[in-house]
């Protein structure tokens, strides 16, 4: 993308800060924390044995800390990924490229436990235009808080993602 195509995505994405995008998940299963271990390779009973979790700082079964996203995660058919893998949807409106990860910050609040029904709230912060080594990227910083049924915070996110 050439920097005036730019600068017209990021003005026509600007209208859309302060938007909010709202998910919620169905209710987290053991299978699902479990799959998620595997994934990590991170088996600490207290995200799987009952009796060991029963007797650790929750009194119950926790996911692990980064756990609080996966609950949200779109399942969808490889042919509709875009070119880069990602998903539909994680740009603001009208900014197109291919993605990267640009970074994030995360505070963790209160872990996931089972049965527990993940919402997450998505606001656009900020768009803008740079210059980089290989040539005209638009960033885009998204903020995300996530809680549970109770309204308890399980963890803010703030992501940017880079297009080219």
């Amino acid at each position: 993308m050439n920097r005036q195509e730019a600068e017209a995505m990021v003005e026509k994405a600007r209208e859309r800060i302060g938007d909010e995008t709202v998910a919620v998940s169905d209710p987290v299963s053991l299978r699902q924390i479990k799959e998620f271990l595997a994934g990590t390779d991170d088996w600490d009973p207290l995200y799987y044995d009952e009796e060991a979790a029963r007797q650790g700082p929750y009194g119950e079964i926790i996911a692990p800390p980064l756990f609080y996203a996966a609950p949200l995660r779109k399942v969808v058919p490889e042919s509709s990924l875009l070119e880069d893998g990602q998903h539909k949807g994680m740009a603001a409106p009208g900014v197109e490229g291919r993605s990267l990860h640009g970074g994030a910050a995360l505070e963790l609040h209160n872990p996931v436990r089972v049965g527990d029904i993940v919402t997450s709230r998505s606001q656009l912060k900020d768009v803008w235009v740079k210059e980089g080594r290989s040539g005209t990227l638009v960033f885009q910083l998204r903020e995300t808080r996530f809680t549970d049924q109770d309204s308890r915070l399980l963890a803010v996110e703030s992501t940017t993602l880079i297009f080219r």
